[in-house]
């Protein structure tokens, strides 16, 4: 999936619009970048949970 946006704030609104509210939710094809004028973002949603880090 991709999504565009004019700005990252926005780019995060439209990610978030999209359940994905935390990085564990997204597996990032490519890393956002700008293109004419615009922020774009190449992702793909993970259905895993996220796992919690142990010390």
């Amino acid at each position: 999936m991709t999504i565009e946006a004019e700005t990252l704030v926005l780019l995060t609104e439209a990610l978030k619009k999209r359940g994905m509210r935390l990085l564990a939710d997204i597996n990032f094809i490519r890393a956002p970048y700008r293109r004419n004028h615009r922020w774009v973002c190449c992702i793909a949603q993970t259905t895993r949970k996220p796992r919690t880090l142990r010390a």
